[in-house]
């Protein structure tokens, strides 16, 4: 079994009591059809109703699973809003994205931006600054096109795919550890950046998957109401 593709799917009440935990070789939901059986079972003899919302970080993926199991999420179910329907989001305090093209540009650009908030560092004697990591690739080459920041007044779209060379303050920036790199999948992110540029991993620090912290809280909060 290859340990890297465990998956741990747990299923837990509003009040946040486990009713099944599951550690599969997959992403699939059919290697926990018999337990989410079981589940439909223990619900109804204990007298309890069927859920009437399930919460998942895979709505489109889990969907058909779902209704499948409890067909009575059908009558719940909201469908998903046209996009062209969908207002334009606004940044907030008036954030601008700066687009960066060319490698001087982002030295420049990004030394600054990392002097202010070293200065800042010292003058409020912080240790760390959070920084929302997400990168864009091209899917057939599975390399980065464009990297984005988000530090807490800057927002920074590096066009990476323009610049043949890493920019010595992009590396800087990912050597760092005192600007945490936070997101979703950001591992991968940063791992198909320094792959663009044949740099190796250990190049990055200081980066966190948001994932794993979430899942990470979660399971502290049903074991510490279950003791």
């Amino acid at each position: 079994m290859d340990k890297r593709r465990l998956q741990l799917y747990l299923c837990a009440s509003m009040n946040m009591g486990r009713r099944i935990m599951n550690l599969t070789s997959t992403k699939y939901l059919n290697e926990v059809l018999t337990s989410f059986n079981a589940l439909k079972v223990s619900l109804k003899q204990y007298g309890h109703p069927p859920p009437a919302i399930v919460f998942t970080d895979n709505v489109r993926g889990d969907k058909n699973f779902l209704n499948q199991l409890f067909p009575h999420l059908k009558s719940v179910e909201q469908p998903f809003a046209d996009e062209t329907t969908v207002d334009v989001a606004r940044l907030p305090g008036g954030l601008i994205p700066k687009i960066l093209s060319t490698a001087a540009e982002c030295d420049d650009v990004l030394a600054a931006v990392m002097h202010k908030y070293l200065q800042l560092s010292k003058d409020e004697n912080s240790d760390f600054f959070i920084v929302g990591l997400d990168a864009e690739w091209n899917k057939e080459s599975a390399t980065a096109d464009l990297v984005q920041l988000a530090f807490k007044e800057e927002i920074l779209l590096i066009r990476i795919c323009n610049m043949p060379t890493c920019p010595e303050q992009l590396q800087r920036f990912l050597r760092s550890s005192v600007f945490k790199k936070v997101g979703h999948k950001v591992i991968g992110d940063v791992r198909r950046v320094l792959r663009h540029y044949s740099l190796s991993d250990g190049v990055a620090n200081g980066v966190f998957e948001l994932a794993d912290t979430a899942r990470i809280l979660v399971l502290l909060i049903i074991f510490e109401r279950q003791v």
